[in-house]
């Protein structure tokens, strides 16, 4: 059980079922006991676009496509608000590393990201779940590739945020 607002970890050796447990969430398959609910709802009455539309998810492996950070952070966005953008750069720890490149956020990654490390990657898709703005956050090792005190800094601003409701592995 987690309340709006609560983090939960989920920790186990490889092959226990961590990945599972986010496919249940996820809703990619239904559970064949026991119940998800949200705000008092069973998951499985919220209609599947409304479900997954509160969810922002961050994979170990975070796809990233040619163009800019700031393409790979609004992928899929109609409109940004750009205050909104420069509040989860800061939250994903990426200020530092943006302010250092000559065209900020309109720095070129490369073909799937080659340009930037494991960890900047990682970064880029903390940053475009929270743009977001969902409720829920699940990272699945989404800040593996992160040095230790870099996705701790990350973890306790996410911590912080107080209406961001966070799981992970």
């Amino acid at each position: 059980f987690i309340e709006k607002g609560e983090t939960l970890a989920i920790v186990g050796e490889s092959g226990s079922g961590k990945s599972t447990i986010f496919s249940l969430i996820e809703r990619f398959y239904e559970q064949d006991k026991g119940n998800i609910y949200y705000e008092g709802i069973d998951v499985r009455n919220i209609p599947m676009n409304d479900w997954r539309g509160k969810i922002a998810y961050v994979q170990q492996e975070s796809p990233i496509m040619s163009g800019t950070i700031l393409d790979n952070l609004t992928y899929g966005l109609d409109s940004y608000n750009e205050k909104n953008v420069l509040s989860a750069l800061e939250k994903a720890e990426l200020n530092r590393f943006i302010s250092s490149l000559p065209k900020g956020y309109n720095t070129d990654v490369g073909e799937q990201g080659v340009k930037l490390s494991g960890g900047q990657k990682q970064r880029i898709a903390v940053a475009r779940a929270l743009i977001r703005n969902k409720p829920i956050l699940i990272l699945d090792e989404g800040t593996s590739a992160i040095d230790m005190q870099t996705a701790y800094d990350i973890e306790n601003r996410l911590l912080k945020m107080g209406n961001l409701t966070l799981i992970t592995i």
